[in-house]
């Protein structure tokens, strides 16, 4: 198998910027910037899942379908993959020095990222991705020693099975909205849940825009008590992400796949191929059928296209870095993916202030257009930040906490105390 060097080095010090590999931290930014891009609107339009189309213009319409076909759960599974590739990185290290200790060092470190996302539940947003993160973390652990044959039928088994049973409800609803004896209940229901969503869409405004923090921290942990377990549906997507970067690390394509167009353009082809047409065949669903369809239709998305589409970004993204490996822009992007815990976390206290009440309070009040060139000024701010900041210190503020917490002891942060440039 062959390994990459910077996969040799011994687990328990940390990884130095030199050592890192450069492609991933950009895939890692590109993925950030596209996160920002569908999560900005939970702060923009709260109460409501992004597919919720009622009430809104065509224009509207065709920009929240747009979103739903090219950025919802396409990038946040793109970081999924990452965090795999980064498990398999850390197990491999420890494996070379035949240390012993890299099960209790990666629970700990699942340990402070769960509590990241604990924070950011309670002080920022419900939804939250590390926390979710974190329990996937424990799931991987079993499978460090698998061989990559046998992961590759996990991560099928992940995608395949919910992709069927989804598909199974959704025959079941369509044979019941069809049979005289339920049809009429079924449209009942339909309009049962047309009427939540719209009044929690009314109600979360009125409760975000409100001026105390007391008030919008009480909804948002209710909030989150009541949909939390929504989570559980996205477990299997992103332990099959988790594993695929697990795969490609461990069978020594990591280290030489930007060697290899041919088989990158495979993935791409295969991954945008497959997935976006079933992303646009989800996004034409939740514009025609009844909102219970669309409500199963979505998990699709998550179950299968999301994890398709995310295979052709990558490999997309690693096409542009072997053809363009000198370009400026990807040294910024870089430098946004190596501190993305700070940036995601960025991310949300920025919307926080812009659209909550106890900051500019304007939650509902922004166009669909101006929402999304509003998510791209808050990524390019965080892009200059990021590039600035790397010039003075070795990683981002949140990674130097996280680090600090993993190895039980406070990690230099300023380039110039460290020999990490010579």
């Amino acid at each position: 198998m062959s390994t990459n060097p910077n996969l040799r080095k011994n687990f328990s010090t940390p990884t130095l910027p030199k050592e890192r590999i450069q492609a991933l931290d950009i895939i890692r930014g590109f993925a950030l910037m596209g996160i920002l891009l569908i999560n900005i609107f939970a702060f923009a339009s709260p109460g409501t899942p992004p597919f919720f189309t009622a009430g809104r213009s065509l224009s509207d319409q065709i920009v929240l379908i747009g979103l739903l076909i090219f950025v919802e759960s396409k990038f946040f599974t793109v970081f999924s993959f990452l965090f795999g590739i980064g498990f398999a990185i850390q197990f491999l290290k420890g494996k070379a020095k035949n240390n012993g200790r890299f099960v209790p060092f990666f629970r700990r470190r699942l340990f402070f990222l769960g509590l990241f996302g604990v924070a950011h539940i309670i002080i920022l947003w419900e939804g939250d991705i590390l926390l979710l993160y974190a329990i996937v973390g424990f799931l991987i652990l079993p499978f460090r020693e698998m061989s990559p044959k046998k992961l590759l039928r996990w991560i099928a088994g992940l995608l395949l099975v919910p992709t069927v049973l989804y598909s199974l409800m959704l025959s079941g609803l369509f044979i019941a909205q069809n049979l005289p004896a339920t049809a009429t209940l079924t449209t009942e229901i339909d309009m049962e849940i047309l009427g939540i969503f719209t009044e929690a869409q009314i109600s979360a405004a009125k409760i975000y825009s409100n001026e105390q923090f007391s008030i919008i921290l009480e909804n948002r942990i209710r909030s989150f008590a009541e949909t939390g377990f929504l989570l559980v549906t996205r477990i299997p997507s992103v332990l099959a992400m988790f594993l695929l970067g697990l795969y490609v690390t461990k069978s020594g394509l990591l280290s030489t796949i930007l060697e290899q167009p041919t088989l990158l353009k495979r993935w791409r082809n295969w991954g945008l191929g497959l997935g976006l047409p079933i992303a646009s065949a989800v996004g034409l669903a939740s514009l025609f059928l009844p909102i219970t369809n669309v409500l199963i239709v979505a998990f699709f998305n998550q179950a299968i296209a999301g994890p398709l589409t995310a295979i052709g970004y990558s490999s997309t993204l690693g096409i542009l870095v072997q053809n363009y490996p000198r370009w400026w822009g990807f040294q910024w992007v870089a430098s946004y993916g190596r501190m993305a815990l700070t940036n995601y976390l960025m991310q949300s206290l920025i919307c926080a202030l812009i659209f909550y009440g106890y900051g500019l309070g304007f939650v509902g009040q922004l166009s669909l257009v101006t929402t999304i060139l509003l998510a791209i000024l808050i990524n390019l701010l965080l892009l200059v930040f990021s590039k600035f900041w790397l010039k003075i210190f070795i990683m981002g503020p949140l990674e130097w906490l996280w680090r600090s917490f993993n190895y039980k002891q406070f990690q230099p942060i300023l380039i110039s105390k460290t020999a990490v440039n010579k």
